[in-house]
């Protein structure tokens, strides 16, 4: 008996329609997305932007997958993963966060690896974070996220 294996990465553009459709019945909406920083000096370099609209509250959830692919820094196969939920409401131009972010689960081979949310010029980013005396410089790391965002509208 043969056993097929994939390690295939499922980016939202391959998802068909109706995994979409059920992932959305079960979780909000789904964002996923795909970075890959290669040996660039960043310190936080940015995953995916996320929405929040006018008038709206959002609960944002994500899982965060990290993995050092190469590089001549670090320790290829370092990996790390993360589960933070925030909070955020745009009223108006001005987007803000509620509380703080929770971390759920942080998993990390290199402590220096990290995740958050940021809101700068009122739009929500989620970004990864290298805290180390380079920063990323010499790495080639690859983050997979999928970001479940429940929203709350104002009006009656």
């Amino acid at each position: 008996m043969i056993v097929a294996r994939s390690e295939r990465v499922l980016l939202e553009a391959e998802q068909p329609e109706i995994f979409k459709q059920e992932l959305q019945q079960a979780f909000g909406v789904v964002k996923t997305a795909r970075l890959v920083v290669k040996d660039e000096r960043v310190g936080s370099p940015t995953i995916t932007t996320l929405p929040v609209e006018d008038g709206k509250t959002v609960r944002v959830r994500t899982i965060a997958i990290a993995r050092q692919v190469g590089g001549d820094a670090g320790i290829v196969g370092n990996s790390a993963s993360w589960e933070l939920v925030g909070t955020f409401k745009r009223i108006g131009s001005t987007l803000s966060q509620v509380g703080t972010t929770t971390f759920l689960v942080t998993h990390e081979d290199d402590a220096d690896w990290g995740i958050r949310y940021e809101v700068t010029e009122n739009l929500l980013y989620l970004q990864g974070e290298f805290n180390g005396p380079t920063d990323s410089l010499g790495l080639h790391v690859v983050f997979n996220t999928y970001s479940f965002i429940h929203t709350l509208v104002g009006s009656v």
